[in-house]
């Protein structure tokens, strides 16, 4: 009796101390993404440069963090 009772006390301080310790990952939310493309003929109003380039981010909630790039060619 008293060994059943000691076995499922410990097994129940093991099972706790396995769900204390699981890493479960990052949740599972959607990120953003973001994406723009840049020219002159883009502006408002149109104007007639040549340079051009491109923006990207990502928003990614679960960190609360924006990566983005700015790529620009200026003539």
């Amino acid at each position: 009796m008293i060994a059943a009772v000691a076995r499922a006390g410990l097994f129940t301080v093991l099972l706790l101390a396995a769900g204390c310790s699981a890493y479960l990952g990052e949740p599972t939310v959607a990120k953003t993404d973001f994406r723009a493309t840049l020219s002159g003929a883009s502006e408002v109003p149109p104007t007639d440069s040549r340079a051009w380039g491109y923006f990207e981010a990502v928003y990614r909630p679960s960190t609360k963090v924006l990566e983005y790039r700015l790529n620009k060619k200026l003539f």
